[in-house]
């Protein structure tokens, strides 16, 4: 059986988020109720640390990323408190840059801090005072039980474009993420697609090896010195791509892609392959994935991107 999760932000920003499966008896998806998001029971009955004024850490972090709605419910001794949305001016909110700035609630994730403003809540918080936060975690998608993969992103295009961008990563915590596309080329032409590691366009560190066959044409294989391929594109074709990235330094990252494409609907023109690379920036950290391609505005509107990372235990 195979799962695919889908998340759609509403228009305050929130997050829904749906596990689907396909049905090969009627061929279409249908939703798979065993991955529904359900309650979390980590981070209840928690200890705060003896709060002064506004902005003040807890030293409570949250423990697993919300799914679902995504929408997290602070609560001091069993009264629910008011997350700010992105705002600091809130009775809290959480941060990821040690309270610098607040998290959009779509974007809460696992580790971030919470902040307590006290003099807008009107008081502050001390050691017999007792926290829960309650939130949904969806189950991950799972390999035979040896493998599995945490939903961190989904990205629809629904205007022609030129590129794609997965933001706000850490590939040297997640260590390997995997991108799942369905690319629709707007082009009456043939098109090439290409990952940028942090926004890196025909980088000298990148180096790829991919072959790739199609209708008429035998097995080619190409080195491209500059850039990372990931998959193809045949006039007003689409694309379907697997991806997945080695993220974490201290050696040289690596990314493998399979794809497949065709041409216009209808065609009988079809073709494949694989991309093996390398970006060979050891130092730093991975903090971006931009998907971009050869030929200008080649992702068109109805294209979708899922990505994932690694769960680790």
């Amino acid at each position: 059986m195979t799962n695919l999760k889908l998340k759609q932000l509403s228009s305050n920003g929130v997050s829904d988020e749906q596990v689907m499966r396909y049905n090969s008896v009627s061929n279409s998806w249908e939703p798979n109720d065993g991955y529904q998001a359900v309650p979390t029971i980590s981070d209840k009955d928690l200890t705060p640390n003896i709060t002064s004024g506004d902005d003040s850490f807890t030293g409570i972090t949250i423990s697993d990323t919300p799914t679902g709605m995504r929408y997290v419910t602070v609560k001091v001794n069993g009264v629910s408190y008011e997350v700010g949305n992105g705002l600091k001016t809130k009775h809290c909110y959480f941060s990821g840059d040690d309270g610098y700035t607040a998290r959009a609630i779509s974007s809460i994730t696992i580790g971030d801090k919470l902040y307590w403003n006290g003099v807008i809540s009107g008081f502050d918080l001390g050691g017999s005072d007792r926290v829960d936060l309650e939130y949904n975690t969806c189950p991950v998608i799972s390999g035979g039980g040896a493998i599995t993969l945490l939903f961190l992103e989904r990205i629809s295009v629904t205007v022609n474009t030129d590129s794609v961008t997965f933001n706000n990563l850490d590939g040297n915590s997640d260590k390997v993420y995997k991108i799942f596309s369905k690319i629709k080329n707007p082009r009456t032409s043939f098109s090439t697609y290409y990952i940028y590691p942090n926004g890196s366009s025909s980088d000298a560190n990148c180096v790829d090896l991919y072959f790739y066959s199609r209708t008429g044409i035998k097995v080619r294989t190409y080195v491209d010195v500059a850039n990372l391929v990931y998959g193809k594109a045949y006039n007003l074709g689409d694309c379907f791509s697997v991806t997945t990235i080695m993220a974490d330094g201290g050696f040289y990252r690596g990314t493998i892609s399979t794809y497949s494409y065709h041409g216009i609907a209808g065609s009988d023109f079809i073709g494949g392959g694989q991309a093996n690379g390398f970006w060979n920036i050891t130092t730093g950290n991975l903090t971006s994935i931009e998907l971009n391609s050869d030929n200008g505005v080649c992702y068109g509107a109805g294209s979708e991107f899922w990505l994932y990372k690694l769960n680790q235990p």
